[in-house]
């Protein structure tokens, strides 16, 4: 059968309406060669993961009914297209031999047949379009980045777009070459996440002796800036994959095709003692390419894919729009108790928990935002600089109106962002020699001539970076967010999980204030292989005695995109690559290899959360695999993004004397004087308070001088 022919074919098998679907879901766009497997089992009474097929008429007609992109559907309807075009890739995969699962023979496989789409370019899909149609805007309002980071790239407008496809390091690894998540080299099915998770990473009170809290904190600002894969719902209703008790998965006939349960050992060290044995997890949404060629399942990125305050701002005109007071260029606020506040979610049953006061339960640019109290403080801290410097503005710029200072206002707080990202945090991440060899850093002074923009950059973030590199963080987690006074004198503590979903405690008293303290104060735990139970145990309990385990999630997701095996990533990264488990002895410590031989049957099966266990480069918090991602990642977004505030050159580029003064701001002012009272804090926020760190006065910091934007009207 010819291609034209088979694609007629998966036309009208698409139209019908029996026709059922299998189980989808992974992210972006490949490069790279090599192989593939499949996930997931708890030992013992194990059920295997099932070839699900849709377990409901709605659903189905809801699939069967799929059509073209229209303007004004929203990221379901990108995701049905999905998985139409993934139907009609897997048929395609039928008609030339490779088969579904396993080895073949004549030498098809899944792999090979993922290797042979890459080196064609893709084939023609089922349809001719699959994203709505962008326009980009022209003159004066291309001084200012898009909501959405659409035509940031003239060339190519679609790269750094909400709801557009993550990049890759290496092609993804699918079972079936479409899909299906990785199985082992041998075909069967790679161990229970949450198995890996009770035996690999262990809890242990181990505070950091130099960094505080606030740069976990941060770090998290950061990641949910940059990606957000979303889960398919239809109304307010989440799929729901284990029974109600969650004493196993639902039968298969009753399956969401989206559903991929985390399967819970019967001897587990903790959830046994609840009866708990089927962890929730739904695949993440998949998006086609514009053109809908045929090809591997990518994933949706939700959100900008840019350093671009995002979660602050919105990912639409629609929904920055809703977030802007409308006068004097400010954002919307809540004025409660003498303080400002973010503005209150109306939809509170899907932003945060059950028992949290709905008054502190906040509306922002980003679903997360109330997660837990320290990142909800963030967010109302870069809230009050917007409508600070704003206000600032207009004082000088008496002539601007709510538009011009809105989106001046904009412009100068994410390169104020961008520089606390690029010039404080990242050089403790990755390491301050590496950062400067490698070109992802400038200098801390004006412009630097290795800084400039590069057209055939994708600034994409990797799935790879976003699905496992930056989750090291979930490692310097505390279980207790500790509470300064004035003076920085101690005053107790809160425990984490009393607090997910519910950021209330901020608005008691003086916390706001005792928590930034705190932060700034308190070290962070080391990032190492430990992480506390009060994400792997307690995460989202919601008054209940358990909850859920993150880590377990970071390596479910890891399959469900179809990250490749950690083996893979070393040899990429230009480390020698394993043949057996003994070989990791060069970064893994024995007593980690004996567990990891213990759970997995090749070397090959390892997971790229595997990396977590590496030994640490000198002077960075990242083994060499992980550095090696997130370092290129933090690359691509600077060259990649034009309107990257150290881009000169350009209509929108600021002058030199601005940059200079952007590059005086530190995270210590910008919270310092976004506080309620606050007057003291030490110059580096992100460092322990030391000899060489002390407390000083915050009116000692170098501040934004917004006298450089001072414009004269212009009369006619």
């Amino acid at each position: 059968m010819d291609l034209s022919a088979l694609l007629l074919l998966c036309l009208a098998v698409l139209s019908g309406a029996q026709e059922t679907i299998r189980p989808l879901d992974a992210h972006t766009n490949a490069t790279e060669k090599h192989k593939r497997e499949k996930p997931e089992c708890a030992g013992k009474g194990c059920e295997p993961l099932q070839k699900r097929e849709n377990g409901g008429a709605k659903e189905s007609g809801v699939v069967a009914k799929r059509a073209p992109y229209q303007q004004g559907d929203d990221k379901l309807q990108l995701y049905h297209l999905s998985l139409g075009v993934l139907e009609a890739t897997a048929a395609y995969r039928n008609s030339m031999g490779y088969g579904s699962y396993g080895g073949y023979a004549n030498g098809k496989t899944p792999n090979t047949f993922t290797e042979y789409l890459l080196s064609q370019g893709y084939m023609p899909g089922p349809y001719k379009v699959c994203a709505p149609p962008v326009y980009c805007p022209s003159g004066y309002a291309t001084k200012f980045r898009t909501f959405d980071g659409s035509c940031n790239n003239p060339k190519y407008p679609r790269w750094g777009q909400a709801k557009t496809a993550f990049n890759r390091l290496l092609a993804p690894a699918y079972s079936d070459g479409v899909s299906y998540p990785r199985r082992s080299v041998y075909g069967g099915y790679l161990p229970s996440a949450r198995k890996i998770s009770a035996v690999l990473f262990d809890d242990k009170f181990a505070p950091d002796d130099l960094w505080t809290v606030m740069f976990m904190q941060f770090g998290q600002f950061i990641s949910h800036d940059m990606s957000m894969s979303s889960k398919p719902h239809y109304g307010d209703q989440g799929v729901q994959c284990c029974t109600p008790d969650n004493s196993g998965a639902l039968p298969p006939e009753m399956m969401h095709h989206a559903c991929y349960p985390i399967l819970i050992p019967h001897d587990d060290p903790f959830f046994s003692y609840f009866g708990q044995r089927c962890m929730n997890f739904v695949r993440s949404m998949t998006v086609a390419h514009p053109d809908c060629r045929l090809g591997p399942a990518e994933q949706m990125n939700t959100v900008s894919h840019f350093i671009d305050l995002s979660h602050v701002y919105g990912n639409s005109e629609q929904e920055a729009n809703s977030l802007r007071l409308g006068k004097g260029g400010l954002l919307a606020y809540t004025y409660r108790d003498g303080r400002v506040v973010l503005p209150t979610h109306t939809t509170m049953k899907t932003a945060c928990n059950k028992d949290c006061p709905a008054s502190a339960c906040y509306k922002g640019g980003d679903a997360r935002i109330n997660q837990n109290p320290g990142l909800a403080l963030l967010h109302i801290l870069f809230l009050r600089d917007h409508n600070r410097i704003a206000s600032e503005l207009y004082k000088i710029n008496g002539h601007w109106d709510d538009e011009r200072l809105f989106h001046e206002t904009r412009r100068i707080l994410v390169a104020v962002y961008q520089h606390i990202v690029y010039d404080e945090y990242l050089p403790i991440a990755l390491g301050e020699d590496f950062v400067a060899a490698h070109n992802i850093v400038n200098g801390k002074e004006g412009y630097n001539a290795k800084s400039g923009y590069d057209a055939y950059v994708s600034p994409n973030v990797l799935n790879e970076h976003a699905t496992a590199a930056f989750r090291y963080q979930h490692s310097t987690i505390h279980s207790f967010s500790e509470l300064y006074g004035p003076g920085h004198y101690y005053n107790g503590s809160t425990r984490m999980s009393d607090h997910f979903e519910c950021p209330a405690i901020l608005e008691q008293g003086p916390l706001l204030d005792y928590y930034i303290r705190g932060m700034c104060t308190s070290p962070m735990q080391k990032a190492d292989k430990f992480y506390s139970h009060e994400i792997t145990w307690f995460l989202f309990r919601d008054g209940k005695p358990w909850g859920l385990d993150l880590e377990s999630f970071d390596i479910q997701r890891s399959r469900d995109h179809g990250l490749r095996g950690y083996n893979d990533y070393r040899a990429m990264c230009g480390l020698p690559r394993a043949k057996y488990f003994d070989d990791l002895a060069d970064l893994i410590a024995p007593e980690f290899i004996e567990k990891l031989a213990y759970m997995y049957k090749h070397v090959d099966d390892l997971d790229l959360t595997v990396a977590f266990l590496e030994t640490h480069v000198k002077d960075a918090l990242f083994g060499p695999t992980l550095r090696c991602i997130a370092g290129e990642q933090f690359y691509r977004s600077r060259v990649g993004d034009k309107y990257f505030f150290e881009h000169k050159g350009m209509p929108h580029s600021f002058s030199e004397d601005q940059i200079a003064s952007i590059k005086k701001v530190t995270l210590a002012k910008l919270v310092c004087v976004n506080s309620d009272y606050i007057e003291e804090i030490q110059p580096d926020a992100l460092h322990l308070i030391t000899e060489k760190n002390k407390l000083v006065n915050c009116a000692s910091l170098p501040g934004l001088d917004l006298g450089l934007w001072k414009e004269e009207p212009s009369y006619k």
